[in-house]
């Protein structure tokens, strides 16, 4: 019975985990900014300013994978 009803259960905790991790890499390009920290939200912010589109895609993707990768292995 518990095996049957966590498969059920951890559908919504995913969805928020995944909303909450969004939420955090769009904080980390603010928070990078403001503060002049290194980090990946630094370095999409200068990879933006200098238009190394290359760089921005694959640090989307990055984030991409890392939102979308949680959803899939949990079905």
């Amino acid at each position: 019975m518990l095996k049957h009803s966590l498969k059920n259960a951890i559908i919504p905790v995913v969805t928020v985990l995944g909303l909450q991790v969004a939420q955090i890499a769009g904080g980390a390009v603010i928070i990078e900014t403001i503060f002049g920290l290194p980090g990946m939200g630094q370095f999409l912010v200068d990879s933006i300013i200098q238009r190394d589109y290359p760089v921005i895609q694959g640090i989307n993707l990055l984030v991409v994978l890392i939102i979308v990768a949680p959803t899939c292995w949990s079905i």
